[in-house]
């Protein structure tokens, strides 16, 4: 009798692996839902004999803490700005936000609260009447329409600060 090859030894245990993994398959289908009726009927036996279900639990609790907490916060955060900061998407924060974006969008709104304060510090003041010049100077500029009026009329609002007047 010959010997067999490495090739041919390698044929059967494919052969025999295939047409057992179809039966194995099969079974595993028919009995899928009794396994798995079996597995959540025996859930907390099987994590209390893994000894793990008290810390199984607080996780679930600081899961539910967490999530609470952190639907509050965004609750709070976009209830004090603007719609337009709401859905920006570098700023947008909700529930399920990470920890770093209710930081950033914390922070920004600290900036804000801290910019707004400023101006009511001499410095803060001198650069709010300065915002409001060029506000003012822009929208004399969108109103005339010859050069002379344009020159007069900017001349005349920034009349008073340190800014360069037109035509010097």
């Amino acid at each position: 009798m010959a010997k067999l090859t490495e090739k041919q030894r390698q044929y059967f245990i494919d052969r025999v692996t295939d047409e057992t993994n179809k039966e194995i398959k099969s079974l595993e289908l028919k009995y899928a839902s009794t396994i798995q009726n079996t597995a959540s009927k025996n859930f907390g036996k099987f994590i209390k004999d893994l000894n793990c279900s008290t810390l199984y639990n607080q996780v679930v609790k600081g899961e539910k803490r967490l999530n609470e907490n952190k639907r509050q916060l965004a609750h709070i955060i976009t209830s004090h700005r603007t719609s337009a900061e709401n859905n920006r998407y570098e700023t947008q924060v909700s529930d399920w936000s990470p920890a770093k974006d209710f930081e950033k969008a914390l922070r920004g709104m600290a900036s804000n609260v801290a910019e707004e304060l400023f101006e009511s510090t001499p410095g803060g003041a001198k650069i709010k009447r300065l915002k409001d010049v060029q506000r003012s100077a822009i929208d004399h500029i969108y109103g005339m329409t010859t050069n002379n009026e344009v020159i007069a009329g900017v001349n005349k609002i920034l009349k008073g600060t340190n800014v360069k007047l037109l035509g010097e």
